[in-house]
């Protein structure tokens, strides 16, 4: 019998397993690696703001204590648009 993952809210110390996930599942299912062949790029840009500014929105599943997967999401695209154009693209290519 298949038992039903825990839901919570995310914490903190949960973003290392949210990004893992998102780039080993990311093309259908399978790595990043298969479109991109850098990881952080994909998890900067497409999970960053879910996880540090708005971690109200993302929730993870829980098989025992290891995150096993997650949902994310937001209530307002402007702001996440603009936050992305303002503050998280800027950081990253400041990186580059």
């Amino acid at each position: 019998m298949y038992a039903l993952p825990n839901v919570r809210l995310f914490k903190p110390e949960d973003r290392a397993a949210v990004l893992r996930i998102a780039a080993d599942t990311a093309f259908f299912g399978d790595p990043i690696e298969v479109y991109l062949s850098d990881r952080c790029i994909f998890q900067d840009i497409m999970y960053t703001y879910y996880t540090d500014l708005e971690p109200e929105h993302l929730w993870v599943a829980l098989d025992g204590e290891e995150v096993v997967g997650f949902l994310a999401g937001g209530f307002d695209d402007k702001r996440r648009s603009s936050t992305m154009v303002r503050r998280i693209l800027p950081s990253f290519l400041g990186n580059l």
